[in-house]
């Protein structure tokens, strides 16, 4: 289950919750109030061999170190 963050206008905080991807977030758990909204949110993956901040770096290479082929998925090379 994802972590949403909203902002409540009522006591002007912001706050995540956990919910399944069909359920909404109804009132702050903060203050309770419901003038509250969805903010967009920034996220960060990670795999068994690069963070997402590593892949920046390999894109912009012409080979890539981290598999012995030349042209990867990962790479693009």
């Amino acid at each position: 289950m994802p972590i949403y963050e909203y902002h409540c206008s009522d006591c002007d905080k912001d706050f995540d919750v956990l919910l399944a991807h069909s359920e909404v977030a109804a009132e702050c758990k903060l203050c309770g109030g419901e003038n509250i909204k969805r903010k967009f949110s920034r996220f960060s993956t990670r795999t068994d061999s690069y963070t997402a901040s590593d892949l920046s770096s390999v894109k912009s290479s012409s080979s890539c170190a981290g598999c012995s082929s030349s042209s990867c998925a990962t790479c693009r090379g």
